[in-house]
């Protein structure tokens, strides 16, 4: 495929924003160009639009994301040589909630800050899960390779349980980032909540008391909701001391009083009420697959059908974080990750549906997007430019992705399929997600993402596409 060449881009884009006086900040992110204005008034957004290779423009308070793809750093060296600008480092998120017109709503105000914090935790919880994918498959329930009792296999295991044990560990300190506190002191309160000493006292029942007020028994290791709540709340105890505490003491003391303020609220009071939410929820989940036929069909086909909706509007992580609390409670999920991998093949499907049929129509510029895109989702797990590249621009196939996906996820409740790896934003890989228990659980399963992805490939090849849909889009 012939490389893209970005000059037309890169010299107008600026200029469509308002120049450079108007750019306050700008940087990317894995698919975006990232422009703070100050001005929004001076931005001609819809001659942005029309900018060959700008798959989408959204607004996120005063900032401008102009969505390109995968090769965005690319785009980006280009218009900071060809305007004089500032190289900033790239940031690590990628799809962002459209809170903009919602800043007061208490949902997104959860929603947001969740998001934020579990992100970046899927840089341990998908190479630990590729591990345990491992051992499921190795392992003498699939292929028998290695046993049990060798070392590579308890290896492994230690490993891939090693990446979610410890989660209030990952969590406490990504969601002290999330909250502008101190990131090592979240890592120690979420330390503090899976100590061995704590883990045994709860298994034994021991009565225990912090500063004479009776700690609940609840064990944390594995949770996430907890540990979220409580740095939460840690960070405005922090910034109190760092604000009113003279600067000389604050790097010792503020660090060490928000600390032992935080000991009575951590283990008496938010982290068993955060346990309890947590636990109430997938008592729910867990009460929906326990109903086989009905529930679980439903809240699986709903999944599978509309979790790209979710992606796309940022509010899928806490769905996420409710699959990963079932996941290492039960060691298994009937009910939402099966939805979720039918759902990313389904969006695989569209791409590929309309990368054939644009070949077909002989455009081959979108022709070649939509392959990067499918490529960049199938090997590297990169949804976005899928997402917008494909499915907004071409709005009738996001339909017929719902449709897939919805399909597949019906499919896999009918069969009562499970995933036993939370690897459902891996690409093509999320199918071993399915390999555990039985042969047939993986055979079944991985048939039902299949069909998700050519039955949105093929409805897009036929209807999702037309010569008015081409036009618009040149």
């Amino acid at each position: 495929m012939a490389k893209k060449n970005y000059d037309e881009l890169a010299t107008k884009v600026v200029d469509l924003v308002g120049g450079k006086e108007n750019i306050s900040y700008f940087t990317h992110c894995i698919t975006r160009l990232r422009f703070n204005v100050k001005d929004k008034g001076l931005v001609k957004i819809d001659s942005i639009k029309k900018l060959k290779d700008v798959i989408g423009t959204q607004w996120l308070g005063e900032q401008l994301q102009v969505i390109i793809g995968t090769d965005v750093p690319i785009v980006y060296k280009m218009i900071c040589a060809k305007h004089g600008l500032k190289p900033e480092a790239a940031i690590d998120e990628n799809l962002d909630i459209n809170n903009n017109s919602n800043k007061e709503n208490i949902i997104t105000r959860i929603i947001d800050p969740l998001s934020k914090s579990i992100i970046p935790v899927c840089d341990v919880i998908i190479p630990a899960s590729f591990v345990m994918l491992i051992v499921n498959v190795l392992g003498p329930t699939q292929l028998n390779v290695i046993s049990a009792e060798s070392d590579l296999y308890k290896l492994f295991t230690f490993v891939g349980n090693a990446g979610f044990y410890f989660l209030p560990i990952y969590m406490g300190f990504s969601s002290a980032k999330t909250f502008k506190a101190s990131p090592y002191l979240g890592a120690l309160i979420g330390g503090v909540m899976i100590h061995p000493t704590l883990i045994e006292m709860v298994t034994n029942g021991t009565a225990f008391t912090v500063y004479g007020i009776p700690m609940t028994l609840v064990n944390y290791s594995s949770t996430i909701i907890p540990i979220f709540m409580v740095v939460w709340i840690m960070s405005y105890i922090e910034r109190f001391f760092k604000r009113y505490m003279p600067k000389i003491i604050s790097p010792i003391f503020s660090p060490l009083l928000t600390l032992l303020i935080m000991l009575p609220i951590v283990l008496c009071v938010i982290g068993p009420i955060g346990s309890w939410i947590g636990t109430g929820i997938l008592s729910v989940i867990t009460w929906l697959a326990s109903k086989g036929a009905i529930a679980s069909f439903l809240v699986t086909t709903i999944i599978g059908g509309l979790w790209i909706v979710l992606v796309l509007f940022g509010i899928h992580a806490p769905v996420y974080v409710l699959a990963l609390g079932m996941f290492t409670e039960a060691g298994i999920d009937s009910v939402i990750f099966p939805g979720v991998i039918c759902a990313f093949f389904a969006l695989m499907g569209i791409a590929f549906g309309a990368f054939l049929k644009l070949m077909r129509l002989k455009k081959g510029d979108e022709s070649g997007m939509c392959l990067t895109d499918f490529i960049t989702l199938a090997i590297g797990g990169i949804s976005e430019p899928c997402i917008y590249g494909v499915g907004i621009r071409y709005k009738k196939s996001f339909g017929f992705m719902c449709i897939g996906g919805a399909i597949g996820g019906a499919l896999t409740a009918l069969f009562n399929i499970s995933c036993y790896s939370p690897v459902a934003h891996s690409g093509l890989f999320a199918i071993l997600g399915f390999a555990g228990g039985t042969s047939m659980n993986l055979i079944i399963g991985g048939s039902c993402a299949i069909l998700a992805m050519l039955v949105s490939g093929i409805l897009t090849y036929l209807f999702g596409i037309d010569a008015n849909d081409v036009k618009s889009v040149e």
